[in-house]
């Protein structure tokens, strides 16, 4: 299966108007190639909107879909330090082997 992260910033409506197109870009490409796939895309990732997530609660759910994933997708033009955690975590995945 393909797992993927799509990372980037979130805190422009630009910003969140780009991550949506890319995540339907991606499951237009998956599913007209029949591919089993999950995206994990934080934008549209179900949080719990009941209360303000802290950043460790928002850093600990991308760690875990990061963890999970094999395709990734980094947009670091914009400089955004989570993103870059993000890369980060990638990168010390691919290190351990995994």
């Amino acid at each position: 299966m393909i797992y993927i992260y799509n990372a980037g910033p979130l805190f422009t409506e630009a910003d969140i108007k780009q991550r949506k197109y890319e995540g339907a870009k991606f499951v237009e490409i998956l599913e007209r190639n029949n591919k089993e796939y999950f995206l994990a895309n934080p934008i549209d990732l179900p949080f719990d909107n009941t209360k303000i997530l802290t950043s460790k609660e928002i850093f600990l759910g991308d760690y875990e879909h990061v963890n999970k994933a094999n395709v990734f997708f980094f947009e670091l033009a914009s400089g955004d330090a989570g993103t870059y955690v993000e890369l980060g975590n990638a990168i010390e995945k691919y290190m351990n082997g995994k």
